[in-house]
């Protein structure tokens, strides 16, 4: 994306036109509704602006929004020795929301620079009002000033605003960026934002039982554990967590209020005193730790018990028939379940390519789409091992046990696969599968949605197999 020229930007064009004239002017990668009432208000600023003011109105980007957390800036301008943030608004709202959005703002901009102006302008009919943060709070401020202010700006970027903004710098992992997580340095999406709110407050209004769904990267686990750092200001709270601890649950499990066990630890007599329960990977409880937390969460003694799952996780046929979800639907004064759908850990390419190669999607993408995942050849085993050694020499993390991976996130993952791999799903496989080929292919979805940034396939001595991958990552499919 590269930023654009004010004046121009509000230059008549008919609405038809505008998307696509917009995107012209920004380079973007796919044209966007462009909302008349924010070029009215850029137009008000524009004609406000001192005469003199020229190369002032270069260098500005409109409407960026960060990658995979959907946190837009409505015009930023970003130079070597501080960076300027202007937001818009068509209509007067109170100053607390103002505060708080530029305060949210200075927080997402924190990684880029440390020296941040932020403003907001609001437009009321044909006037705008111009306000400024300042640690002591808002205050109204002169456009002029502003204008002074940004011919002081030097070696202002003109393009790239992408590389400044990494996901990685706001998609926090509790188990894997746990000193980030302790220290509070994270966001949550919109999305999350909106159930933690709606889960807190329904929790302080008696409503006690709650379920958050989701895929995997959906941010299931970092909204739970938000949700147990904020309960346990006042409750006291055990995590409990249905698969084996990590070195990054001992971690928290050492610092933060709340205390962290996993379910085969779980016994009755550890609920005694605890006022609110969080369960993650709750797909995957047995009968014995279900029947503890069901009727602990029946007692109005406890004050809140929050389930986190993925159904489409269950690592056997035993878990599938258990079906803890809806058994959790099924508790007395359960709310209703709460869907994250958007992903914002994984990379959507490797989502993409798994769930080609596992016949969930068609295959019909570009082969830029792929370059984050590596298609290896081996021999034989012993080929493979060398070439994983140098894969994990090169930062990967070999993942062969599922169950160590459960809730876990790498940026770098290498797997092996040989041809006695379950490949294309069938309706004979879903309706009545063996036990071996059905968790065969259910651990490696686990494993290879743990990867971050890139994932690497080891194929040891499958020339078919090999060709289905580069089938997939080359694009071959429907153009052979």
């Amino acid at each position: 994306m590269q930023a654009i020229n004010l004046l121009a930007l509000t230059e008549k064009v008919d609405t038809e036109w505008m998307p696509l004239y917009e995107r012209s002017l920004s380079a973007r990668d796919k044209e966007q509704r462009i909302r008349a009432e924010e070029i009215e208000t850029i137009d008000l600023f524009v004609k406000q602006l001192p005469k003199s003011c020229v190369s002032e109105l270069n260098h500005w980007f409109y409407s960026y929004t960060i990658p995979r957390i959907s946190k837009e800036f409505d015009l930023l301008r970003i130079g070597s020795n501080f960076i300027v943030n202007l937001e818009l608004k068509s209509q007067k709202i109170s100053d607390e929301e103002i505060y708080a959005q530029l305060e949210k703002n200075r927080r997402y901009l924190g990684p880029v620079g440390s020296r941040i102006y932020s403003y907001t302008l609001v437009k009321t009919g044909d006037t705008v009002t111009l306000y400024q943060y300042t640690k002591n709070g808002l205050r109204r401020a002169k456009i002029a000033k502003l204008a002074q202010q940004l011919g002081q700006m030097k070696n202002c970027m003109e393009e790239g605003i992408e590389r400044l903004f990494s996901p990685r710098n706001y998609l926090v992992s509790p188990f894997n960026d746990c000193a980030r997580y302790v220290s509070g340095r994270y966001f949550l999406t919109d999305q999350q934002g909106g159930f933690q709110r709606k889960v807190l407050k329904g929790i302080r209004e008696g409503k006690r039982i709650w379920s958050i769904a989701g895929g995997p990267g959906t941010g299931k686990s970092l909204l739970l554990y938000d949700l147990a750092r904020n309960l346990s200001n006042e409750l006291n709270v055990l995590v409990i967590h249905a698969a084996q601890l990590s070195e990054g649950h001992r971690f928290l499990d050492e610092r933060m209020k709340f205390s962290i066990i996993s379910v085969e630890e779980l016994r009755e007599d550890m609920l005694q005193g605890v006022d609110a329960i969080c369960v993650d990977e709750a797909q995957r409880m047995g009968e014995r730790e279900f029947g503890i937390i069901s009727r602990a969460a029946r007692k109005k003694s406890l004050k809140a018990c929050i389930f986190s799952y993925d159904f489409e996780q269950v690592l056997s046929l035993e878990e599938r028939a258990r079906n803890i979800p809806e058994r959790i639907a099924q508790l007395p004064g359960c709310q209703k379940e709460l869907r994250l759908t958007k992903n914002i850990r994984s990379n959507e390419s490797i989502m993409r390519f798994v769930e080609c190669m596992m016949g969930k999607r068609s295959r019909k993408y570009s082969t830029d789409d792929f370059g984050c995942i590596d298609v290896v050849s081996a021999a034989n085993e012993e080929s493979a091992a060398r070439i994983v050694q140098c894969f994990e020499a090169a930062g990967y993390v070999f993942l062969e046990d599922s169950m160590t991976a459960i809730g876990q996130e790498y940026d770098r993952v290498v797997v092996k696969l040989d041809g006695t791999f379950p490949l294309e799903s069938t309706p004979e496989l879903e309706e009545d599968p063996s036990a071996a080929d059905y968790e065969r292919r259910k651990l490696l979805y686990q494993n290879v949605t743990r990867a971050r940034e890139r994932l690497c396939f080891v194929i040891v001595g499958d020339e078919d197999l090999l060709a289905k991958l580069l089938a997939i990552k080359e694009h071959a499919y429907g153009h052979r």
